[in-house]
């Protein structure tokens, strides 16, 4: 007690304290920071005592200030909040022990840093962590800060402003979201480049894979992310360097991609040995920065980067004089990434702050640059088939054209689907990982907010691929039947619950008509429930609120029948016309908003048939419709389809 008041005593002739205001522009901590003068090793009760030195220091970092790896910093704070606030102060170092000293005498003490494990940290900011201080309104304290932090380590200082805790989750959510969504996008598409490196085992692809596989690995080292998927036991030894090596390995496949895609050995080949050289700078600049040159190493990498971003957009400009078409979509794709690169690596060089919005920014232009480059890599998938037409229907003359188209199709079919399930596999992990995070989270209803907006974009684009790939099994005539004796009673209300929630949720009426003898059918289960399903989701997107949706099954006559009526806007004749049509749109617009592929009621039809059966309509304009599936019952093909009955 002695102690603490002789050293609140001493403080009275320290520097003033920085006054934390809420919603006024946040002030750091530099203003008021003093550094201890002696042992960094010293006990907390030699460093508050008051015979401690302490002079003003202008940085809180040592690689700024000149301090040795460990030693002790203090600031005084005093809190203009009219209530308690807590506050938290990010602090970008690799270890730091705080001790809160109030004007009682007591002290509160804590451990963070990027090398201490998550479970020890009292907040949960990642990176960079930060320090909790609560304070009571009015409330002078003195914030003791012992660091342990390697000079010349690969970090990227921030300005150590107190920040109120609401305030930073807010933040800290925003920023969550936007990087979860960017380096989910960027696998995705790395898993869409190794589809089509499998398919045309075109090098350049391999290389763009690597790029976008290390550049999601950068970004989720710097923000933090990988801390939440080690073990426990290798949370300490995280380092934020793997993210520069990570950076090191994209920019070499970066570079690699742009000499493949742009033949640069061909069609620009002093570029090429520009970027030759390129790729050597790079390798240089990793090797020095494993070997601890961690000034001279991330500064090394930053000017071949420039040199990299420049000499790629050379060489891109002298493919495209050289008529090489996929060159403009190059061009146009890495154009706004190379803008942005260039900004943010001179920022980098000239010591500003490139944290936050310079983060942001190049961030958007890699992600347009990846998205316009998904577009080039398409085109460039359409000329590779055209050539290989063209080669066909030149060795193949005239009277094999009708072959070669038939060629060309199948292997535009083949490549849906191959598309299709190559893309299933990272949005169903994008599905998982949304679910793990609820899992992991559970007291964090912010982040079931995006990854509610995750999980339900993702199963739309997987209900997409599930319809583009049967109607690739549909054209290779693949599917094949495997009839069993069905309750249709039961399928029908198997679907019924499982559209419960959407009907709700719309505030419509879903009801059932069955007869009191359950009817049984032959057909195969899986493919007969997803043409009901169709139907019944086709009711359910264009009928309006309040409105009705009737399902009925029966067997009659050696025939299967299952209606669904609806109270929808009806169908116009020449929506009837061309309804079964692949990639036909309805003229009435979904009730609640719903993506439509046009390929569900063609699957239908076309799964009916198979049944040695089909499906009929009957509808009227503002009046709704009723869509029957009538199939054999006994039988799971008949040799001709039964008549077209009108709907009862």
């Amino acid at each position: 007690m002695v102690l603490s008041f002789v050293s609140l005593l001493f403080l009275a002739f320290a520097q003033a304290p920085v006054v934390l205001a809420p919603g006024e522009a946040p002030a750091g901590i530099e203003a008021g920071l003093e550094a201890y003068v002696g042992d960094g090793a010293a006990p907390f009760e030699a460093v508050a005592a008051d015979s401690a030195r302490f002079e003003p220091i202008s940085s809180l970092y040592p690689a700024e200030n000149g301090q040795p790896t460990t030693y002790w910093a203090r600031v005084r704070l005093r809190s203009a909040s009219p209530e308690r606030t807590t506050w938290i102060l990010p602090l970008s170092v690799d270890e730091v022990r705080a001790t809160l000293l109030r004007a009682d005498g007591t002290r509160q003490t804590f451990r963070t840093g990027r090398h201490v494990p998550l479970a020890e940290r009292p907040s949960e900011l990642l990176d960079p962590p930060g320090v909790e201080i609560e304070l009571e309104p009015a409330e002078t304290a003195t914030l003791y800060l012992q660091i342990r932090h390697r000079i010349g380590g690969y970090d990227d200082p921030i300005e150590a402003v107190p920040v109120p805790e609401s305030t930073l989750r807010s933040e800290q959510r925003r920023r969550d979201g936007l990087q979860f969504l960017f380096i989910g996008i960027t696998i995705a598409l790395a898993f869409y480049n190794l589809f089509l490196y499998v398919s045309f085992r075109d090098p350049s692809y391999l290389a763009y894979v690597l790029f976008l596989a290390f550049s999601s690995l950068h970004w989720a080292s710097h923000e933090g992310y990988l801390t939440l998927f080690l073990p426990g036991t290798w949370s300490p030894v995280y380092h934020l360097e793997w993210g520069f090596f990570a950076l090191v390995f994209a920019a070499l496949a970066y570079t690699q991609f742009a000499r493949l895609f742009l033949h640069t050995v061909e069609l620009a080949p002093r570029l090429d040995r520009a970027l030759q050289f390129v790729l050597v700078g790079w390798a240089a600049s990793g090797v020095m920065a494993l070997f601890g040159a961690w000034n001279a190493g991330p500064t090394l990498a930053a000017l071949f980067a420039l040199f990299m971003l420049a000499a790629t957009f050379a060489a891109g400009v002298q493919s495209h004089r050289r008529g090489f078409r996929p060159a403009r979509y190059y061009l146009l794709a890495s154009g706004s990434f190379i803008f942005f690169g260039i900004g943010y690596t001179v920022a980098y060089l000239l010591g500003m702050e490139v944290h936050g919005i310079g983060r942001t920014v190049l961030q958007s232009g890699m992600l347009m640059e990846m998205l316009l480059f998904a577009v080039a890599l398409s085109v460039r998938i359409r000329i590779l088939n055209t050539e290989r037409a063209d080669a066909l229907a030149a060795r193949e003359a005239a009277e094999a054209t009708s072959d070669a188209l038939r060629e060309a199709n199948d292997l535009k079919t083949q490549l849906l689907g191959i598309a299709a399930h190559d893309l299933r596999s990272p949005l169903t992990g994008i599905v998982g990982f949304s679910d793990l995070i609820d899992v992991e989270a559970p007291d964090r209803p912010d982040l079931h907010e995006f990854t509610t907006t995750i999980r339900r974009s993702a199963m739309r684009m997987l209900r997409l691929i599930e319809d583009l790939l049967i109607t690739t099994a549909l054209d290779g005539q693949r599917i094949e039947l495997r009839p069993e004796t069905v309750d249709l009673g039961a399928l029908v209300r198997d679907l019924a619950a499982e559209y419960e929630g959407r009907v709700r949720e719309k505030q419509q009426r879903l009801t059932l008509d069955l007869p009191p003898v359950s009817p049984f059918a032959r057909v195969d289960p899986e493919r007969f429930r997803e043409i009901v399903d169709n139907l019944l989701s086709n009711a359910v997107k264009y009928t309006p609120p309040g409105g009705d949706i009737r399902l009925t099954a029966q067997v009659s006559d050696g025939l299967a029948r299952v209606d669904v009526r609806d109270s929808g806007p009806g169908l116009s004749p020449d929506d009837q016309a061309s309804l079964f049509q692949r990639f036909h749109r309805l003229t009435p617009t979904p009730t609640g908003g719903e993506s439509s592929s046009g390929l569900g009621l063609s699957i239908a039809q076309e799964l009916a048939q198979l049944h040695g059966g089909r499906i009929v309509v009957a509808s009227r304009l503002g009046e709704g419709s009723t869509f029957s599936v009538i199939v054999p019952s006994h039988s799971t093909r008949l040799a001709a389809a039964p008549p077209a009955e009108a709907p009862a």
